[in-house]
Parts: C-alpha cells; sequence; structure tokens
C-alpha cells in the first residue's frame, strides 16, 4: 500500500474506478465516502458508513449524501440526524466472555482504558480515584494508553501534576500501548473500570470490560442506553467513589457476561448490517 498521500490516492481511484462491488464498508473514515461516494452513487453500488463519535464536521455532514446507510453503535452515537442512520449496537468477540476472572493480590485494582487526552477526562479520573482510595486504602489505579498529539502530552504533564498534588505516587501506572490481544487479562484482573469519556458514543471498552466480568463505573450517557447498570449519572465525587467501590465488591455474574457477550457479538452486528443493506 503506497506510503505518500498521493499515493494512497491514486490506489484508491485505480480499485473503486476498475472494480464493481456488491458493498462498500467505510469504517469511521467519512472521507473514503466523499471521495469515492459520487462514483458509487453513479454506477449504482451501495456504500455504507459506520461512524460512532459524539462529534463530527463537515467530511462526515458531506460522507451522509452519498452513503445508502449509516451505522452507529447507539442513537445519541451520531452527531448529526438523518433517516439514514440505524443505531445497531457494538459488536465485540466472544472470547472476553470466557475470560477466567482471578485475583493475584488483595488490592482494589481499578483501571481505565483509552487514549490520554481531555475528551476521555483523565484528570477527573485521577480526582475519582483520590476519592476511592479515601474508601479502600488498598486501591491502585492503572491507565492503558497514550498521549498521541501535542495537545495529549500538554494534557499528559497537566495530569502528572495532578498526581503530584493529590500525592498519588506509587498509587498511579501509565501503563502505555496495550495490543488488543492483550487487553481480556487486564480486565480480568480489574476489580473496576472507571470510564468518564466524552466522546458520546457507546465506548467498546465498556462492553468489553463487563463481558469480561469486570465492573464498570461510567458517566457517558451512551453507556446508559446499552448497560443501565454500568452507568452512573451523578456528580463525579465522594458518592461516586462509594458506588465505585460497591460495585468492584458485587462483581458480575458469569449470566450476566454472557447475556452482554451475546447481545453485542461481532457476529450480530455484522448480519445486521449485512441484513440491512440486502434487503
Amino acid at each position: 500500500f503506497p506510503k505518500s498521500k498521493i499515493g494512497r490516492l491514486l490506489y484508491f481511484f485505480r480499485i473503486i474506478l476498475l472494480k464493481h462491488f456488491d458493498l462498500i464498508f467505510v469504517h469511521m473514515t467519512p472521507i473514503w465516502l466523499v471521495l469515492g461516494g459520487w462514483w458509487w452513487r453513479l454506477t449504482g453500488q451501495c456504500s455504507a458508513l459506520w461512524y460512532t463519535h459524539g462529534v463530527g464536521g463537515t467530511m462526515l455532514r458531506v460522507s451522509t449524501w452519498f452513503a445508502n446507510y449509516i451505522f452507529t453503535a447507539t442513537p445519541k452515537a451520531f452527531p448529526f440526524l438523518s433517516e439514514k442512520v440505524l443505531a445497531i449496537g457494538h459488536g465485540i468477540d466472544a472470547h472476553f466472555s470466557s475470560v477466567p476472572r482471578f485475583k493475584s493480590d488483595s488490592r482494589l485494582n481499578v483501571i481505565s482504558v483509552g487514549r490520554i487526552s481531555s475528551r476521555k477526562r483523565v484528570r477527573e479520573s485521577i480526582t475519582l480515584f483520590a476519592e476511592i482510595l479515601k474508601q479502600n486504602s488498598k486501591a491502585y489505579f492503572t491507565w492503558v494508553g497514550e498521549p498521541l498529539t501535542k495537545d495529549d502530552y500538554d494534557y499528559y504533564r497537566e495530569v502528572l501534576h495532578d498526581i503530584e498534588n493529590l500525592d498519588l505516587r506509587g498509587r498511579v501506572k501509565f501503563k502505555g500501548r496495550v495490543f488488543f490481544e492483550e487487553m481480556p487479562k487486564f480486565y480480568a484482573s480489574a476489580d473496576l473500570l472507571i470510564h468518564l469519556s466524552e466522546t458520546g458514543s457507546l465506548d467498546k471498552v465498556v462492553l468489553e470490560a463487563v463481558v469480561a466480568g469486570c465492573p464498570v463505573l461510567s458517566s457517558s450517557s451512551a453507556t446508559n442506553e446499552a448497560i443501565q447498570e454500568a452507568y452512573w449519572g451523578g456528580p463525579i465525587d465522594s458518592k461516586a467513589a462509594i458506588e465505585a467501590v460497591n460495585r468492584a465488591k458485587q462483581g458480575i455474574s458469569q449470566d450476566k457476561r454472557q447475556n452482554i457477550a451475546d447481545s453485542f457479538s461481532i457476529e450480530q452486528l455484522i448480519n445486521k448490517i449485512v441484513d440491512a443493506c440486502l434487503k
């Protein structure tokens, strides 16, 4: 695959102009619909866009003109109103439901997963963990993910400053990037996932955590649409910390894990997409 932008564009147009497809599926990159959608429409080829994020710009809005179908996880996970939008849930790998739970020590192991950025509300998560530590002196916090942009690194420095001010050195660890294949063991050994992201869409990490048996405290309204018991609608304060500790103690039953796994499996998601596009 060409490395240069011009090379990628030439490769893209060579593919779409020389081949005819039953369905073109565009995942989270509306620019490809902006570039190729006119041709697919002109030649009667069906195109579908998957987009699940609370924010979208002009590129996304233009792409909706060309797409025959727009798929998203929950009704609020697509930022524009359109009759083309179908909310069909997420698709996660089934093996998360078979991951055995294990405890390596007596600690309360709290994790968060995602890019280190302001939209993921890392600083607020650190503040919540400080409240959790007041409730359980054996609590430790691991953030799985890393900063990507300059703004992210500037924000990361603010996070480290917060850790110093809250005297959380030795209690908070940043794991950095982790391969997807390794994630089940992180969920399986964690007692709680903190999820305070502001993306506006249903986050797969919430589903993966629940299916792996890790309780969740999420402030996202999209979580409330999908898994009400993982949602927290109150302020992020001492009451949220008490609720978090209680959820960690209660755990998640195997029946609940399997139910969410069945409802949000990648197989059923693919079937929904195919059925909608080929009906």
